[in-house]
């Protein structure tokens, strides 16, 4: 693992940034980073869109590093295909997993 400082300080502030008022079409959230950039990628529920405070937020939080936002959309019936598997079948997650509600809906 890279600077274990610099990923907690991290995980710490996605968690601070997006969970604390995550909306509800959000089913997929995994994270990368390096020392000049976060790269996130999000999966949303199809048909819906994130606000532009969610980018805010994010941007705002993390000024020193560029953040790169990768949107996935997926439908429900896509999303739990590999019902008892944590491992999605319509996407990759990035390294760091912050967040799936797999089995959830």
């Amino acid at each position: 693992m890279k600077n274990y400082k610099e990923y907690i300080s991290i995980k710490a502030d996605l968690i601070n940034a997006i969970l604390v008022k995550l909306p509800c079409n959000v089913l997929d959230i995994s994270f990368d980073y390096d020392e000049k950039s976060i790269t996130l990628q999000i999966v949303l529920l199809s048909n819906t869109n994130l606000d532009d405070s969610f980018f805010r937020r994010v941007d705002n939080l993390f000024n020193d590093y560029e953040v790169v936002t990768k949107i996935i959309h997926i439908s429900k019936e896509k999303f739990n295909e590999n019902m008892g598997g944590w491992i999605p079948s319509g996407y990759t997650w990035l390294k760091y997993n912050l967040l799936s509600k797999a089995e959830v809906l």
